[in-house]
């Protein structure tokens, strides 16, 4: 019998399930309620509501310095993360998800969603326009004021860390998804998890943070390098770049293995930002070819007046999220290949969506029911 040897790529539903309040919403409440002295979401509302009902005496370039005059404790990202919020009514549906946050970097520095990955929101482009104008951007003023934001959510998620007994739910859950396998490495979305031989975790043989971790000091926000040249202003918000001048690869022990038999994603949404990352991957296993299985994990919610229905919700927003994925890969195959990559990993039984019934933190974070999609 061959041995199972496992990657598993961890998103921020692996936190939530471990029972840490790490969805854009707590960190949302965190900074802007609790962190921010004399600032009112309220008063943010009514003065946004107001300039957007005046947009056609509005000048271009005129909404930053008019909300910097109100409120000064808050920069570019601030404003602009608080406009798509209260824009797509995320305040109070409480939708918004951790890969938003990179669709909207990515919109504001591609100016009108000139990127391609990042035109699907139907509101903020026009926004971005009024916001800034154009040719006097400060890129390098922008990265600092990200600079500031990672910082917040750095010290945001040391304080949810040490808030609840994340170590032993981690070993616990890590050693669940890895139980069939012999060996297992981990990538991780999260900024979490760092020395994890300290976990206990068995058949473990390497782990590494992509965008950093709270133990490094330094943790990243960024958007997909594809199709961004090198030369472009706003490169220096790519994770590639970030990745690079930040060192986080100098840390790591163990690049992929050409071993694996099975790639697992477990509360990762799944969004275009990573999109690079995962096209190495397969790349690297050569899925088309090979005999790797990719298995996606999703949460279904048990109990309840509604949960049939959020299920079936679930169930789609998974199958579109996964398909999505396959089909954007697809697309830097072979014409022969790519388009029946999809058809040809069902066919041979290497496509595997796992169903749990709930998750650990139940209904304390309905809130996260779209960050993660495909995991828990």
């Amino acid at each position: 019998m061959n041995e199972q040897k496992q990657l598993l790529i961890l998103g921020n539903g692996f936190d939530l399930n471990c029972g840490l309040k790490s969805s854009y919403k707590d960190f949302f409440d965190w900074k802007y309620k609790e962190k921010s002295p004399g600032f009112k979401l309220a008063d943010f509302s009514s003065t946004l509501k107001e300039k957007i009902e005046n947009v056609k005496e509005t000048r271009k370039g005129e909404f930053y310095p008019y909300l910097k005059e109100k409120f000064e404790n808050l920069n570019s990202w601030d404003f602009l993360f608080l406009i798509h919020t209260f824009l797509e009514e995320n305040e109070e549906k409480n939708l918004f998800r951790w890969c938003d946050i990179e669709t909207i970097i990515g919109i504001t520095l591609g100016h009108l969603g000139a990127h391609s990955a990042y035109t699907d929101m139907e509101y903020f482009p026009n926004i971005v326009e009024f916001f800034f104008v154009q040719n006097d951007i400060n890129y390098e003023k922008l990265l600092e004021e990200l600079n500031e934001i990672e910082d917040a959510f750095k010290k945001f998620l040391s304080e949810q860390v040490n808030s609840v007994n994340y170590s032993n739910k981690t070993r616990e859950k890590l050693n669940y998804l890895t139980a069939g396998s012999n060996v297992a490495d981990i990538l991780s979305f999260n900024y979490t998890l760092s020395e994890i031989k300290d976990e206990g975790v068995e058949k473990l043989r390497s782990f590494f943070n992509v965008h950093g971790n709270l133990e490094s000091g330094k943790i990243i926000f960024g958007i997909d390098s594809q199709d961004i040249a090198p030369r472009s202003g706003y490169y220096i918000f790519t994770k590639t770049y970030r990745s690079l001048i930040s060192g986080f690869n100098n840390k790591r022990t163990k690049g992929l293995q050409k071993d694996i038999t099975k790639i697992t994603f477990y509360g990762h949404s799944l969004s275009a930002g990573d999109y690079s990352y995962f096209e190495s991957i397969f790349d690297f296993y050569d899925i088309y070819s090979s005999d790797v299985v990719i298995e996606f994990y999703c949460c279904l919610y048990e109990g309840g007046p509604f949960y049939l229905k959020e299920n079936n919700s679930i169930k789609k927003e998974n199958y579109k999220a996964i398909i999505n994925l396959i089909s954007h890969y697809s697309g830097s195959l072979k014409e022969s290949h790519g388009n029946n990559l999809l058809h040809k990993l069902l066919l041979e039984n290497r496509l595997k969506i796992v169903y749990e019934k709930s998750r650990n933190y139940g209904k304390e974070h309905t809130d996260d029911k779209r960050i993660s999609e495909v995991s828990n």
